[in-house]
């Protein structure tokens, strides 16, 4: 049996029938039905019941298919992190990029990996860190840059590095009633609106439930966002680096906290990916580029 096969076997369950399986895997219907009858005689067990309606799976094939599955994804896993190790300066990397980190992190980041490494075919998607989890467990993702509490519990099927502590602030804008405030609260801060994506994280820090810190305007991007609270509909928390540029030109204002927001920016892949040269060279270029724009003073 080989890999060719049981991806046969995997499509025809998929789709639920040899026709559309086989117009997936860009073959002929007969060429289909012929391999897997002889998959069949080969195992000299039946795996499909075929009727005018489709195919499935006779109790003996559902039994061939969980193996296959885990079989074909184990293969999938392995070509993966052997294509990140040979491929190297010509191969491909598949990144995701939390909310907090679009912008001047991700074009600096993206600028400096592809001037140092002009052959590398790089993809990025922006989405937050929970969200791309998933990705990075089923290697549609080979790492994830993305922000963590400090002090996070790390999980044991993936490798997550602490890059830098990242500089989060709270900005209103200059009509707020918080814009003129000294040492605001955080309940005091809570009682207003505040503009998302970061509240699951932010009200897990404080040790509050998303309910009491929950964003009453949401988008996964900080540009949606600050136009809301430049015009004093909203407030927002957010990585210096993102708002500085609307803070040096006077429409927002960083709130004078009594509280502090203490976050980490965080490399996220699998223990395999994570031994890649690729991938640690990616991960240094990362790091560079944040320890640099958190460096930045902000203009007065």
């Amino acid at each position: 049996m080989d890999l060719p096969k049981m991806r046969q076997v995997i499509a025809i369950h998929r789709f639920g029938s040899f026709a559309k399986a086989a117009e997936a895997l860009g073959m002929s219907q007969p060429s289909l039905s012929r391999s897997i009858a002889r998959l069949e005689d080969e195992l000299k067990i039946r795996i499909f019941d075929r009727s005018a309606t489709g195919s499935a799976l006779t109790p003996i094939g559902e039994q061939v298919l969980e193996r296959l599955q885990r079989v074909v994804a184990d293969a999938d896993d392995l070509m993966r992190d052997a294509s990140l190790f040979a491929g190297g300066e010509a191969g491909q990397v598949r990144i995701g990029i939390s909310t907090a980190l679009r912008g001047p992190f991700l074009q600096d980041f993206m600028l400096r990996a592809a001037q140092a490494h002009p052959n590398l075919r790089l993809h990025a998607e922006i989405n937050s860190r929970g969200a791309m989890l998933p990705q990075l467990a089923s290697r549609d993702l080979d790492l994830i840059f993305g922000v963590a509490q400090a002090r996070e519990a790390a999980d044991g099927a993936v490798v997550s590095t602490k890059l830098s502590e990242l500089d989060f602030v709270a900005v209103a804008g200059t009509g707020h009633p918080l814009a003129s405030q000294r040492g605001v609260a955080f309940s005091e801060f809570a009682r207003h609106r505040y503009a998302g994506p970061a509240a699951p994280l932010v009200a897990a820090f404080f040790g509050v439930s998303p309910d009491e810190l929950a964003p009453f305007y949401t988008a996964n991007d900080y540009d949606a966002l600050t136009p809301l609270v430049a015009a004093n509909l909203a407030t927002l928390i957010a990585p210096r680096h993102v708002v500085r540029p609307l803070v040096e030109a006077g429409r927002l204002v960083v709130l004078d906290l009594a509280w502090a927001i203490e976050l980490d920016l965080v490399a996220v892949t699998t223990r395999a990916a994570a031994d890649a040269p690729v991938v640690r060279k990616l991960i240094g270029y990362a790091r560079a580029v944040v320890e640099a724009l958190e460096a930045r003073p902000m203009a007065a």
